[in-house]
């Protein structure tokens, strides 16, 4: 059976051929290099077409070619950033339009299997290429493992606009990146990790999204690539982009930019986002393909810009009210930047207000700060001191393995 609007990497080798399209440590692979290294290994999946085949992030050459072979020979990837031998796709039957699987983090309740189509991100792609003017770009990088949503959506993006892909860590040669080049990141990989991108001169670009971006953070990435666009964007795995904006002075507390072209958003009972858009995911397996996508994101319209007021799985329930970390982290950021909040249980209050910085600071300066905005009720309880924030595998920072840590006992209190 032939596969409908699918991904096909034929017609991008007859328009590419001979263009880099691909960088691994010392190694590039143009077009056509790429495309007969996917044939070979198409061999071992040729007979099994229409089956969902599982690969993992273990060596990211081998999961690109590898990722490209299935799709060559009509079955499904499963996108697994942990191991779920588990699961079992004995009998699932997918639409023929279905591009790949994907695995939700889990971040804000039990990971989800949810399922793509290629015609959803090839729209939103072809809005990228126009909105931020990709056409000079000659690299696409991300410094985000490929089976994250932004990992895979970064590497099939440069794919389809012609450009050379290339994975931002240790191995990577700056050499390969002396043309032009855009980098689409996690804030927290730029914030932690500045020690890779440092010998790189050639960003044009940098496109962040995944994590809350502070007015504080924004200026300190500005300040390390003045000679970049910086350029902040709001989604997830389910929705593809949401909203965008270029930040080329001060970035507004909160702000998320300006709605994607054709996308809709309401708001539920809670403010919970509520997104309408052609870029929308096809479904969690085993449900039907959804018209709306309900996120675990609040937040509310203000003219034509979407402002974020938190996420319904962090709110805080301390005594019976409940407390957004995001309204209590643009407080102290003003005064002491690097701050996330974060709720611990307690048998009391139910959850007690800890905050994690890594700066060097006083409680009685974050509290004579919190005073002039906040009332007391909203104030941190346990004030807890970091060199360095923990990630999650997919480079956010989680409230909930936050949370884990503190009762780990893994920072210090001051």
């Amino acid at each position: 059976m032939k596969l409908e609007n699918q991904f096909s990497l034929e017609i991008l080798v007859s328009k590419f051929n001979s263009k880099p399209a691909l960088t691994i440590g010392e190694s590039t692979y143009t077009y056509q290099e790429l495309f007969e290294l996917v044939q070979t290994a198409a061999n071992r999946f040729k007979n099994r077409q229409g089956n969902v085949i599982k690969i993992v992030n273990k060596e990211p050459f081998k999961f690109i070619i590898n990722f490209l072979a299935i799709i060559q020979t009509r079955n499904y990837p499963f996108v697994a950033s942990f191991d779920r031998s588990q699961l079992s796709f004995k009998n699932t039957k997918l639409n023929s339009q279905t591009f790949f699987l994907g695995l939700t983090s889990g971040t804000t309740g039990q990971p989800k299997i949810y399922y793509r189509d290629w015609q959803s991100w090839k729209k939103g792609f072809d809005w990228c290429n126009k909105l931020f003017k990709l056409t000079s770009i000659q690299n696409i990088i991300t410094g985000s493992p490929l089976t994250t949503s932004l990992g895979l959506h970064t590497l099939i993006l440069s794919l389809y606009l012609g450009k050379n892909f290339c994975l931002l860590n240790n191995s990577c040669k700056s050499r390969c990146l002396k043309k032009t080049t855009a980098l689409f990141a996690v804030p927290t990989f730029l914030l932690q990790r500045s020690n890779i991108t440092e010998n790189i001169p050639n960003f044009k670009k940098i496109f962040l999204g995944g994590g809350t971006l502070t007015p504080q953070n924004a200026q300190k990435i500005r300040c390390s690539f003045p000679q970049a666009e910086l350029f902040e964007f709001y989604g997830s795995s389910e929705t593809s982009f949401i909203s965008w904006q270029k930040i080329t002075r001060k970035k507004i507390t909160s702000s998320a930019g300006q709605l994607f072209p054709n996308v809709k958003v309401s708001f539920g009972s809670h403010h919970e986002i509520i997104a309408t858009s052609p870029y929308l995911f096809s479904g969690y397996l085993g449900q039907p393909s959804p018209r709306i996508c309900v996120t675990d994101d609040l937040g509310v319209l203000k003219g034509d810009q979407l402002f974020l007021t938190g996420r319904k799985a962090d709110l805080i329930d301390h005594g019976g009210n409940k407390i957004s970390p995001f309204e209590v982290e643009a407080i102290v950021n003003e005064c002491c930047p690097n701050c996330i909040v974060f709720g611990v249980k307690d048998s009391k209050l139910g959850q007690k207000i800890a905050l994690l910085t890594t700066e060097t600071t006083t409680k009685q300066l974050l509290v004579e700060c919190l005073r002039r905005h906040l009332p007391s009720f909203k104030w941190p309880d346990i004030y807890l001191r970091t060199t360095k924030f923990p990630l999650s595998l997919n480079q956010k920072i989680s409230r909930v393995q936050l949370a884990q840590a503190y009762e780990r006992g893994e920072f210090n209190e001051f």
